[in-house]
């Protein structure tokens, strides 16, 4: 009987091993499934970029040079969205500093503020200049990224 159940232990250990022996090899082959999946997801990515370069370098003289545009253009803009960044904010800076002066200026002199009027005209023009360099560097580089997505998508 002792050994009746020392068999049976040993029978019910051995058949625990191999099912987490199975269970073990089954995620490894899940992960290696995955890993496998992964890899030919990169390696599709990469091949699409091959293939994109290879078009660029094989373009002709016209397109080689309306890349390089786009390249240039596209920094421009984002150059010109910075200064019209810092124009309209120093403009602002200028006009709520004109304001504050005006009411300090009003209230100290009892109604008779004195003339900072050229202090918000500066400001105002300011921020409209920043603004408008803002908004034309927005409306240049979408037409700029449109062009080149368009080219990419005929090229391909």
């Amino acid at each position: 009987s002792a050994r009746k159940l020392r068999v049976e232990q040993q029978v019910s250990q051995e058949r625990e091993r191999k099912r987490v022996i199975e269970k073990n090899e089954l995620e490894a082959a899940k992960k290696l499934l995955e890993a496998a999946k992964h890899s030919q997801q990169n390696a599709e990515s990469q091949a699409v970029v091959a293939a994109d370069q290879m078009a660029i370098r094989t373009a002709d003289w016209a397109d080689r040079r309306m890349w390089k545009a786009f390249g240039f253009l596209r920094r421009l803009f984002a150059f010109q969205l910075v200064i019209g960044m810092w124009v309209a904010t120093a403009g602002l800076v200028i006009f709520v500093r004109f304001i504050l002066t005006t009411v300090i200026d009003f209230i100290l002199n009892h109604g008779h503020p004195i003339d900072a009027a050229p202090n918000g005209i500066v400001g105002l023009q300011l921020i409209g200049i920043g603004y408008a360099l803002y908004v034309t560097a927005a409306m240049g580089a979408t037409l700029v990224y449109i062009e080149r997505n368009t080219r990419a998508i005929l090229r391909n």
